[in-house]
């Protein structure tokens, strides 16, 4: 069967027979790209899983709690380091070039 003489015959059809073909068609893509996504995310996990345990050595025995406070240290350095662009952007001179369009 081609896909002309598929179209053609589609087109044709009444529209119940056309909603069918659209909802088969949507689910056949839903299904696809559900087994392309988990098929992904599958080999991510595997990657990060092996990177873990690679490092696996050096933080045995971390709590919740010290995971929290390294994970809000981090979190305020880059704040304080982005207000502190911010204010060094203030400070900086007020003197804008402003080029005539052609």
């Amino acid at each position: 069967m081609n896909t002309e003489g598929f179209l053609k015959r589609l087109q044709g059809a009444d529209a119940t027979t056309k909603r069918r073909v659209l909802i088969a068609g949507s689910a056949v893509a839903m299904v696809v790209v559900l087994y392309v996504w988990l098929v992904y995310f599958n080999n991510l996990l595997a990657d990060a899983g092996g990177a873990r345990t690679a490092g696996a050595g050096e933080e045995t025995g971390a709590s919740f709690w010290a995971t929290m406070r390294r994970g809000s240290a981090v979190l305020y350095d880059n704040v304080a380091d982005a207000f502190g662009r911010i204010g060094e952007l203030l400070k900086g001179s007020r003197e804008y070039i402003v080029k005539p369009m052609k």
